[in-house]
């Protein structure tokens, strides 16, 4: 296939050649082939044709050509068709899969001693497992779970990250069960996680839990009526090689993916094989992975980045990939990348916060010893892309074989399994400047470079598995063009619903576009994003939009121009959010770094001032609290609603604090 630059100029000069109408402008993403340049569908037709000779491709079919709307839909269709990709089950070794779990088990049959995964303990030797060997596990213990539970049944996976975790996966596919995964509570602060983990197994009905027999013990005399009566299983079986894997259907449950919300009311979403298949497959795609192509992961492996991205994704292509707990990484990220270069990892990533923690922790020492030139797929996602990050990582780690054009900026999310779209490999990332007063205000406008203006990065082109659109979240109209509006997706990745919430499903899943009623649902993403040129920027989330004096501020941005405002404010570690006083008041609660000795009060006046400075709305509220204080989900983001809560019932410890008086 050409090399992407090329394909997209030579599919833009053949739309224009074969175009009845010339306008004389020059063809861009955006543009519509039909009420731009008077394409037919006999014309479209003529084009297909073309196209499948110029670059080799498969045939069109009635239902994409049907989809067509403008020149960004019929690039997607040339580098889908161009890469040969077959349906959502067959996988890129051309075998047909009826369930998720089948991936593992065809690699264990025709290929049984190579590596499919490394675990590196943090206490011993790394602990290494071929496709047979992970395969065997997971059937001696799927053997188990069918002897205790029955089909369909949920059940809980309660292990910390590792190869008992991955194997207890595949074992719950191959019983025909659906698997729950969840993280074991702290046990230290037992009044903030043992009460989520029991949500969770009373809104899963979960059957059985498979964990280890200390945490069983120790869970057991505190666990709710929720957990009391489930089977508990342990993570190791006996072998049982004569035993048939008794795998469901590609449309049938097969994994709850609860996302981080309310404890009280938990919901999962439900993935099948079907949706699996078909997210590890845009992957593969988008990536560029290959049989040759090798994974470092350290992310938290009870979501959908660390789990669909960094354990299914290799083992659905088939190439090897190592495995870190996230709290080492956490704790020194210098291991992430030591990883990297010392497993010639092709592709590792995490959230944009992670890139930052490098930068600022990783000491020269360190960075002098790397060799990242292997590193060819350096995702970032789960949270807003920042340009300065991407500048940062880029200069310090240089030296060390890191290249630009190895970032990845992606966006996704757990209710369409994982990715939506994904910048293009081996490509510096897309920036575009606008106007932040513009943005405000919902709608992108282009400006230079400077005060007043705001970099976006692009999270590339939906895959084109996907129907990606804009949408006005209130009139659900299409947003015009250049509007910032709703991500709505619909596509073979996108979940069926939540577990046994059928409003909820609804709402969410159930989205239709004003004045096309005909069109299958919509998922609503609850995120707000624009196209440019073609290309999805996601700007904020709905829910986190502050709106004071009608203007529309993005709580992010807000908490990277208070972390800017005195050295003391911990990284990473703020929320902003509108109080809840009747007023349109801005909050802002910071992390303080113990290390400083500064004047705390005047800390907060500095935020407060930094923020209205550089954002052009002031706090009516700033404060400081003890550093690990942030409430935090699991994988690391920060729960701004649940701070504000925390902040009004007085449940948080404020250090310092500075307020309008009338406040």
């Amino acid at each position: 296939m050409h090399e992407e630059a090329d394909m997209r100029r030579r599919v833009r000069e053949l739309i224009s050649d074969l175009a009845p109408v010339r306008g004389g402008g020059e063809v861009d993403a955006l543009t519509h082939l039909v009420g731009e340049l008077g394409y037919d569908s006999l014309r479209l037709m003529e084009l297909t044709g073309v196209l499948e000779s110029e670059f080799d491709m498969a045939c069109a079919d009635e239902r994409e050509l049907l989809a067509i709307e403008n020149v960004a839909d019929v690039e997607a269709l040339v580098r889908r068709l161009a890469a040969g990709r077959g349906p959502a089950n067959a996988p890129r070794d051309g075998r047909e899969l009826n369930n998720f779990g089948a991936a593992l088990a065809g690699w264990a049959a025709t290929e049984p001693d190579s590596t499919a995964l490394t675990f590196l303990h943090d206490d011993r030797d790394a602990e290494t497992l071929t496709y047979g060997r992970l395969h065997g596990r997971a059937t001696g213990l799927a053997k188990v779970i069918a002897e205790s539970v029955r089909p369909g049944e949920r059940v809980m996976i309660l292990l910390p990250p590792g190869v008992d975790l991955v194997a207890a996966m595949f074992a719950c596919f191959y019983a025909g069960v659906v698997a729950v995964a969840a993280p074991p509570p702290n046990l230290l602060k037992p009044h903030r996680s043992l009460p989520r983990l029991e949500a969770i197994a009373a809104d899963a009905d979960v059957a059985a839990v498979i964990t280890e027999d200390g945490l069983r013990r120790r869970i057991a005399g505190a666990a709710g009526s929720s957990l009391r009566f489930a089977t508990w299983l342990a993570p190791d079986a006996d072998p049982a090689p004569g035993w048939q894997p008794q795998m469901g259907g590609l449309d049938e449950p097969l994994l709850l993916q609860y996302t981080s919300g309310s404890t009280a009311r938990p919901r999962g979403v439900v993935l099948t094989s079907r949706n699996l298949i078909a997210n590890s497959a845009a992957i593969a795609a988008a990536f560029g992975h290959t049989r040759d192509s090798r994974m470092f992961s350290w992310l938290p492996p009870y979501h959908d980045m660390g789990l669909i991205g960094g354990i299914f994704q290799p083992l659905f292509v088939g190439f090897p990939t190592v495995l870190a707990s996230p709290f080492s990484i956490l704790k020194r990220p210098g291991r992430w990348l030591e990883g990297i270069s010392e497993s010639r990892a092709t592709t590792s990533g995490g959230p944009n916060f992670a890139y930052d923690l490098c930068v600022h922790r990783i000491p020269a020492a360190t960075r002098d010893r790397l060799d990242l030139s292997s590193w060819t797929v350096a995702f970032n996602g789960a949270e807003p892309v920042l340009a300065e990050t991407i500048d940062r990582f880029t200069a310090t780690f240089a030296a060390g074989g890191f290249r630009r054009e190895a970032f990845l900026p992606c966006y996704g999310l757990a209710e369409a399994t994982l990715m939506v779209s994904a910048a293009e490999p081996a490509t510096a990332p897309v920036t575009f400047e606008i106007d932040a007063d513009d943005l405000g205000e919902g709608r992108v406008s282009p400006t230079a470079a400077g005060p007043g203006g705001r970099t976006l990065v692009s999270s590339g082109i939906p895959a084109p598995e996907f129907d990606v659109h804009i949408i006005d979240p209130v009139t659900r109209a299409p947003a015009e063009p250049g509007r910032v509006g709703e991500i709505w997706i619909a596509g073979d990745s996108v979940a069926s619903g939540y577990w046994r919430r059928g409003e909820d499903s609804e709402a969410v899943f159930g989205a239709r576009i004003l004045g096309d009623p005909e069109r299958a649902p919509y998922l609503r993403s609850g995120d707000l994003g624009v196209l440019i040129e073609g290309q999805l920027v996601v700007v904020g989330r709905l829910k986190d939009v502050i709106i004071v004096r009608g203007v529309n501020y993005h709580a992010h941005d807000l908490e990277l121009a208070a972390e800017s405002a005195h050295p003391a404010v911990r990284k990473h570690c703020s929320a902003a959010f509108q109080l809840e006083d009747g007023r349109e008041g801005l909050g802002v609660v910071c992390e303080v770094d113990p290390g400083i000795g500064d004047d705390l009060g005047a800390v907060c006046a500095r935020i407060r001032r930094t923020v209205a400075e550089e954002i052009g709305v002031r706090p009516v509220f700033a404060g400081l609290i003890a550093p690990g204080a942030m409430p935090k989900t699991a994988s690391g983001k920060v729960q701004r609603l649940l701070c504000r809560r925390l902040l009004r019932t007085g449940a948080l410890t404020v250090l310092a604090e500075s307020r309008d008086r009338q406040g």
